[in-house]
C-alpha cells in the first residue's frame, strides 16, 4: 500500500487527475478489504478481479460484460480447491464490484452512457 501511495503522489505531480482519483478509490477499495480480511477471510482474488473487470466496463461502455464469465471461473477455482467458501468469493466480488460503481461514479468517472 505504501507503494500504492507513491503511485498517487506521482500521478498527482504530474497533473493526472483522473488517474489520481481511480488510484485513491482502488486504494480505499483495498483498505476495506484489508480490514475485513482481518476478521474473515473474505476473496481478493474474487474482489480485485471484480475490480479490473468492473472498472474495464465503466471506462468502455459495458461492452465487456462477458468477462464477468471469467470472475465466475475464479470464484470456482477459489472454493473448488477449498480456499474460500462460496459466501466468501461471492462477498468478495460483490464488494469489489459496487465499490468500483460507486467509488468511480463518485468521482464522475466511467462512462457516461449509461441509458445506451
Amino acid at each position: 500500500l505504501v507503494c500504492h501511495l507513491g503511485g498517487i503522489w506521482l500521478a498527482h505531480e504530474l497533473g493526472k487527475s483522473e488517474l489520481v482519483s481511480i488510484l485513491l478509490v482502488y486504494y480505499a477499495t483495498a483498505i476495506v478489504f484489508g480490514v475485513i480480511t482481518t476478521f474473515w477471510k473474505i476473496s481478493l482474488h474474487a474482489g480485485v478481479n471484480a475490480v479490473l473487470i468492473t472498472t474495464i466496463n465503466m471506462f468502455y461502455g459495458w461492452h465487456y460484460y462477458w468477462l464477468y464469465g471469467l470472475l465466475y471461473l475464479v470464484m470456482w477455482a477459489r472454493v473448488y480447491q477449498k480456499h474460500h467458501t462460496w459466501a466468501q468469493v461471492v462477498v468478495g466480488a460483490g464488494m469489489g464490484t459496487l465499490m468500483i460503481i460507486i467509488g468511480l461514479r463518485l468521482a464522475g468517472l466511467g462512462y457516461s452512457g449509461w441509458s445506451e
